[in-house]
């Protein structure tokens, strides 16, 4: 089964919230490493709808490539993880691989329906890594994931952790009661960084099926926010692509303030300085590798992730992390793209204006929360500063 991560646009600025907010203490660890690394030299290779020419991006697109069948115009999802990302690592560049439309691409809600369903080529995230490792990707960002990964998807990120990427991932969040998948993938396979986004308490946004989805290795924010996006329009991002575009940026700073590390070394950088949270509902340096089957090994750190780097480079390897480790466990299959139940996805709007930050997995809702995003004025003059 392959499940779409779709979303709204981004983040607002790293600002400080109450104890227990991991923007507090992601945004004062990408203050600090800020002062380290800008991501400078880094390719990222987005895995999604496309990324838009915008003024926020100007000139950071490198190559594209558009594996969807049809021409795809909307990109509104991979933009807003793209702007994200180079918010928090403004030196990155980027690749765009589009593997997805958007509802507004198709005239009606029925087309998009039959594209995702029967017509999406079945091995395009597949051949999407494929390309971005051919492209000489520093990181991939994969916004789908599958509940079969199938000897393609596992040849393909082997592929691409060989050549030098660090794959990054979502794993999966569903509420409570619902019929989810259990381990998933590319977040299962070994060398890939499956990410969970957490609330603005600092809690996996569906703790109860986090504990036993597998193959999470690192927590960051999930928030939902505001950016600049296609058409000159304010979108909105939030859930699993607001985490994933943490993640890779903070491994984008690690690889440019230390190119010669592997990808190995690189995520084990990242999970060693991972924070898990304290008594007193702050998030605190780990002291070694310490698992939570809900959080991986903490919330994303990446000036801690800095200095892990350092210590990684002038030493010899020693006993730690695999760079072959995995949390999860599962047979490869066929892989079969289907589309979530519209009744069951319609019943998400609710959730997320309950405060609770979960994964957008629909179609319905996706065209629905997409109408009224266009609604949003331009970013004007008088308009709010989103810079980080």
């Amino acid at each position: 089964m392959l499940i779409k991560s779709v979303a709204a646009v981004l983040l607002a600025t790293l600002a400080l919230g109450p104890a227990g907010d991991p923007y507090e203490s992601a945004g004062a660890d990408f203050t600090a490493a800020a002062e380290r690394s800008t991501g400078q030299g880094v390719r990222v290779a987005l895995v999604s709808s496309g990324i838009a020419e915008i003024p926020a991006l100007a000139g950071s697109v490198k190559a594209r490539e558009n594996l969807t069948g049809r021409s795809g115009t909307a990109n509104i999802g991979g933009t807003a993880v793209a702007t994200l990302i180079k918010r928090l690592a403004p030196g990155v560049s980027f690749l765009s691989a589009q593997v997805d439309l958007e509802p507004e691409d198709f005239p009606t809600t029925a087309a998009y329906d039959d594209w995702w369903k029967n017509k999406r080529p079945h091995q395009a995230d597949s051949t999407a890594i494929r390309w971005a490792a051919e492209q000489s990707a520093d990181v991939i960002v994969v916004e789908t994931y599958w509940e079969r990964p199938g000897s393609d998807m596992m040849a393909a990120v082997a592929e691409a952790t060989k050549r030098g990427a660090v794959v990054v991932a979502p794993a999966p969040v569903c509420p409570a009661g619902w019929k989810c998948p259990g381990e998933t993938y590319p977040a299962g396979l070994p060398g890939v960084i499956g990410v969970t986004p957490l609330t603005d308490k600092g809690e996996p946004t569906a703790p109860e099926y986090a504990a036993g989805a597998g193959g999470v290795l690192l927590a960051a924010p999930g928030r939902r926010t505001t950016l600049p996006g296609p058409g000159e329009r304010l979108w909105e991002l939030t859930g699993a692509p607001v985490s994933n575009a943490y993640v890779a940026a903070a491994a984008a700073l690690v690889r440019s303030h230390a190119p010669e590390l592997r990808p190995g070394r690189v995520v084990e950088s990242l999970l060693a300085s991972a924070r898990l949270p304290g008594a007193d509902g702050g998030w605190l340096d780990q002291d070694g590798y310490e698992h939570d089957d809900a959080l991986g090994f903490g919330l994303v750190n990446p000036a801690g992730a800095l200095e892990a780097a350092d210590r990684l480079t002038a030493a010899p390897p020693a006993a730690g992390l695999s760079p072959g480790s995995r949390f999860v466990a599962g047979p490869a299959g066929r892989i079969e793209a289907v589309r979530p139940d519209p009744l069951l996805t319609a019943g998400y709007g609710g959730l997320l204006a309950a405060g609770v930050g979960l994964l957008i997995v629909a179609g319905t809702l996706a065209l629905a929360t997409r109408r009224r995003r266009t609604s949003a004025p331009p970013p004007g003059p008088d308009a709010p500063s989103t810079t980080t």
